[in-house]
């Protein structure tokens, strides 16, 4: 019984751990190119990356956005991103160990436990810090423009295939 207990929560953990990114991943507008799995990545090098949304000039355009308005975006992006990125590092070795821990079987269900509140809480610092930036970006905008912003990331959703 104890065998199909760890067995059943093994597989449950395993579909959350795998699921969770993809369900992190739509719960806000992205300003920027999404971020994929590692092996993802690599496999899309082809693709064209699209710049984000505040240098692609068309968007500029189409916002009517003035240089201010860029600069303060662009100090916002520079400032929170490369601390993002480290975050993202730690996540993937934390899923990494957590992978490995499952696959392995035989660590201490307190020693999984601690890791995955590790990992989710790397994860919720993720959300949280880039949901302040988007934020911040989207109060450099007046509602008007935060409209239009708005109705070009679903163009570019449903361009993607997307919902």
């Amino acid at each position: 019984m104890k065998i199909a207990t760890r067995a059943l929560a093994g597989l449950c953990l395993a579909a959350v751990v795998a699921g969770a990114p993809l369900a992190a991943g739509h719960t806000q507008s992205q300003p920027q190119e999404p971020r994929a799995p590692q092996a993802q990545r690599q496999g899309n090098e082809s693709q064209e990356r699209r710049a984000p949304w505040w240098r692609d000039s068309a968007v500029q355009k189409e916002l009517d956005l003035s240089a201010r308005q860029i600069t303060k975006i662009e100090k916002i992006w520079t400032t929170n991103a490369p601390p993002i990125r480290e975050q993202h590092k730690q996540l993937d070795a934390l899923e990494a160990e957590t992978n490995r821990v499952i696959r392995e079987n035989t660590a201490d269900e307190k020693v999984l436990a601690q890791l995955l509140d590790r990992m989710e809480a790397v994860r919720s610092q993720i959300n949280k810090a880039r949901t302040l930036m988007v934020y911040r970006m989207h109060q450099a905008l007046t509602p008007e423009q935060y409209r239009k912003l708005s109705e070009i990331n679903d163009r570019r959703r449903k361009e993607r295939g997307r919902r």
